[in-house]
């Protein structure tokens, strides 16, 4: 008891010497602003930390990193705090909150963004799009631009471009022991490796140098709804278009609750050749009625610009798929039906393309040579539903095992599934044990 008060008394000391030492903030539980700093997206998070530090800058970083290890305790990152394991926050330790580190630099002759680590998509595609060029990023505009590229990223770019690791060429980081390195191909390779689909726990990403796509002004995309009856032809048609060499077109498909009812959603996305815009999704429409088309002439960043609101309990989780066979998408069609829930939602987005342009070996992202990610999840209100509503996400597995490769998409995972085949997670292991600031 002696101990633990004369503990609780050194940090408060060390506290004092924090607040000195930061230029930002530093929000502790006696503040007014604590349980909203400590708030992240999934509503069924409660944790309490230590201290939040708003940093403004790398040398804030340095010192909230210093501090963590000299009080011995667990740190983690904030950026958009999207993720529904909640990494954002973290009981009894130190959360670095980048939100006032969204700078995003943009070089058009050399087609590089130079992207603060707190950035958000929406920061990177307001900067990109001013020159017509983008990033392959995340579809909701709130995603933090670090630890969406940290876990590969993937989006509507991605069939024609990679991932949003992919593009990257380098990343600074502040590593555990409080050093400021840079990691490249030819620089800190194997910190490089890992932050490319790895997931977080290298450290602390101050900023990220991406290569740029130049973009149209104007694209194609809008979402082409049918009845849920419809939906095992309709996907099969959206399966066979991806099987194209073309990657102007991608399509991902949703299954959404509205109103009461089950609806199939079509996203498709062109970037080819105008005179080809209906004939590319017309099999699509071919397929059944549509209730809804939203199909159109518009701009990326108005694709882009969809933010999902936080607050609500949620779950998920996902799969890869190295195929998906005619049994597997009338399976993923009845396990939406069977959904009791009030928001439940199925995704189907395509990995081939750009992504498998790259060798498993090259990033740690776990995805190379899947033709398919699928992804469940949920969000409700009620306490009470945690367990229906996990149970029920969770048998994604059971009912795609036939065509899944055995890992999920770290962006997408909040329980206890493998996102890295064995041999990946046993470099990344490696790797933390070098660099990083915890065993994840």
């Amino acid at each position: 008891m002696l101990r633990s008060a004369a503990l609780s008394a050194t940090r408060a000391r060390s506290v004092d010497g924090l607040i000195e030492e930061i230029d930002g903030e530093v929000v502790l539980p006696t503040h007014a602003e604590y349980d909203r700093a400590r708030r992240v997206f999934n509503g069924a998070i409660d944790r309490k930390p230590h201290a939040i530090v708003r940093a403004r800058g790398e040398r804030d970083i340095v010192n909230a990193v210093s501090y963590a290890r000299n009080n011995g305790l667990p740190l983690t990152v904030r950026g958009g705090g999207h993720h529904f394991a909640g990494y954002a926050a973290i009981d009894g330790g130190i959360t670095i909150d980048l939100a006032h580190m969204r700078q995003v630099q943009v070089e058009p002759k050399e087609r590089i963004a130079r992207v603060q680590g707190g950035a958000l998509w929406s920061d990177v595609e307001r900067a990109t799009q001013r020159y017509h060029f983008a990033i392959p990023g995340g579809t909701v505009s709130s995603v933090g631009a670090g630890g969406f590229t940290l876990g590969g990223g993937m989006g509507r770019l991605t069939r024609a471009y990679g991932l949003a690791a992919d593009n990257l060429l380098s990343a600074t980081i502040v590593t555990a022991d409080g050093r400021l390195v840079t990691a490249t191909e030819g620089e800190n390779e194997s910190l490089f490796w890992a932050i490319r689909g790895g997931g977080g726990g290298f450290g602390v990403v101050t900023s990220l140098d991406f290569r740029l796509h130049y973009l149209s002004p104007v694209v194609w995309g809008g979402a082409i709804g049918f009845r849920l009856e419809d939906a095992p032809q309709v996907l099969r048609v959206m399966r066979d278009l991806m099987l194209s060499p073309s990657r102007a077109l991608s399509v991902s498909a949703a299954i959404v609750r509205d109103g009461g009812r089950s609806l199939l959603v079509m996203n498709p996305f062109w970037i080819g050749d105008p005179a080809a815009v209906d004939s590319a999704v017309r099999p699509l429409r071919e397929a059944a009625t549509p209730v809804m088309d939203r199909y159109a002439p518009t701009s990326y960043l108005a694709l882009q610009s969809v933010d999902v609101p936080g607050g609500r309990r949620g779950w998920e989780t996902s799969a890869f798929l190295d195929q998906m066979f005619d049994d597997t998408i009338d399976a993923i069609v009845d396990y939406a039906a069977d959904a009791t829930l009030a928001a439940p939602r199925i995704a189907l987005l395509p990995v081939g393309g750009a992504v498998n342009d790259v060798a498993c070996s090259d990033s740690a992202f776990g995805g190379r040579g899947a033709e398919w990610l699928v992804q469940s999840g949920a969000s409700w209100d009620d306490k009470a539903q945690d367990a229906e509503a996990t149970d029920w996400i969770e048998r994604l597995h059971t009912v795609v095992a036939g065509d899944a490769t055995g890992v999920g998409y770290v962006n997408m995972i909040a329980g206890n599934r493998p996102a890295h085949s064995e041999w990946t997670r046993a470099r990344l292991r490696a790797v933390r044990e070098q660099w990083g600031m915890d065993q994840r």
